[in-house]
């Protein structure tokens, strides 16, 4: 089955984005001669010659769209990826903390090494147990 429709290309009365969320871009409208043409206005010339694909700048136009569209999910999963691993990294932090607390390390000498007072590791941490493996 296929995701997209041929339509002949007389019947092509212009083009626009989409994508798979449902959302579709403002429609470029084609018109019958290049005196009509005006791309600023989203009206392309495009003759008739078989196939109806829109010129260059057209889709270029429309994959900018697209990926002005696109954007904020690509950067929302840039965060996500992000928080994976700043909640791995704390993970492998409090086992480090653990391991080194269990080896006979001050929370003085553990504080100093992630920049913090003995007091603010002891509070963090205190209750961090070193994991068996």
């Amino acid at each position: 089955m296929r995701d997209y429709e041929i339509v002949p290309d007389a019947e092509v009365i212009g083009w626009r984005g989409a994508c798979t969320c449902g959302w579709r871009g403002m429609m470029w409208i084609r018109v019958g001669s290049a005196v009509e043409e005006d791309l600023p206005r989203r009206r392309a010339y495009i003759p008739s010659s078989g196939f109806s694909d829109p010129s260059a700048s057209v889709e270029e136009a429309i994959e900018g769209e697209w990926r002005a569209h696109v954007m904020p999910l690509k950067l929302v999963d840039e965060v996500r990826a992000a928080a994976r691993e700043y909640a791995s990294a704390g993970e492998r932090l409090t086992d480090s903390v653990a391991e080194a607390k269990a080896g006979g390390a001050t929370w003085a000498e553990i504080g100093a090494a992630v920049g913090i007072t003995r007091q603010a590791a002891q509070e963090r941490w205190k209750n961090a147990r070193y994991p068996l493996r």
